[in-house]
């Protein structure tokens, strides 16, 4: 990939990072958050044997619209609960600083989460080929033949891309957040429409057959639906600020 990239310069490509879940994974390894988040990062940036036009470090923050809108949004996580420890604070403040030093762009706003985010990096970047660093599956919704997620799973990072999607759900990824929005979403405490699954909806969405008690529970529970898709969709309000570029070339 080195060689391609000198040979065509005009291959552009971004690297957007969901930071927190590093964080957390590095805690829950035993190293210290800092360290050993920059190790990971720098680990799998190695891995990945690309020259990064620009890194994104995307940052949850605190406070969550969602969670104002949605009261139970996340309540079984700790994190929107108050729990950030002191610990965790000064974490963050010094990876912002070691991103900074490192050329990297860190992007953080009140009230959104780093997937609200992460999708408004690559909406702005529509031509650019972007990989994103998370293990959150709501940002499945932003996979396309430009986008591709790199996740760790079962100890190690490996690629899921656009056609992995279809394949394994049979949908476009641009419908997954319906999906979710009918299913509801255990991770994020989200309650979907009572009795239906995340393939019942797929069928449903499909139009294949599906009985005639799940189509009418689908049908006649619009508006949780509608609240939900308001939450599961990406990004949560349009993010009108510009996206700053890396001034150069980023290497690992």
């Amino acid at each position: 990939m080195y060689l391609f990239q000198m040979l065509f310069p005009e291959f552009k490509s971004l690297l957007v990072i969901d930071v927190f879940p590093i964080l957390f994974r590095a805690r829950e390894s035993g190293m210290d958050m800092v360290n050993g988040s920059i190790q990971i990062i720098n680990t799998l940036g190695r891995q990945l044997k690309t020259v990064w036009n620009s890194v994104y470090c995307c940052f949850d923050s605190a406070l969550s619209f969602r969670q104002q809108q949605y009261e139970n949004y996340k309540s079984n996580r700790g994190f929107f609960n108050g729990e950030l420890t002191p610990e965790f604070l000064e974490a963050t403040t010094n990876l912002y600083n070691y991103f900074d030093r490192k050329g990297y762009v860190s992007l953080q706003q009140d009230g959104l989460e780093a997937d609200d985010l992460i999708a408004h990096v690559c909406f702005s970047n529509p031509n650019t080929y972007k990989t994103i660093v998370s293990n959150d599956e709501d940002l499945f919704q932003l996979l396309d033949d430009k986008t591709t997620f790199y996740r760790y799973i079962n100890n190690h990072y490996d690629f899921f891309k656009y056609r992995d999607f279809i394949d394994r759900y049979r949908i476009t990824p641009d419908q997954w957040a319906m999906v979710k929005a009918i299913a509801g979403c255990r991770s994020d405490n989200i309650d979907g429409v009572v009795g239906i699954g995340e393939k019942t909806a797929i069928s449903y969405l499909l139009k294949e057959h599906v009985s005639d008690n799940a189509k009418e529970k689908i049908e006649i529970n619009q508006e949780i639906i509608m609240r939900n898709l308001a939450l599961t969709k990406l990004p949560f309000i349009e993010i009108e600020k510009s996206i700053p570029e890396c001034k150069d070339l980023v290497w690992f």
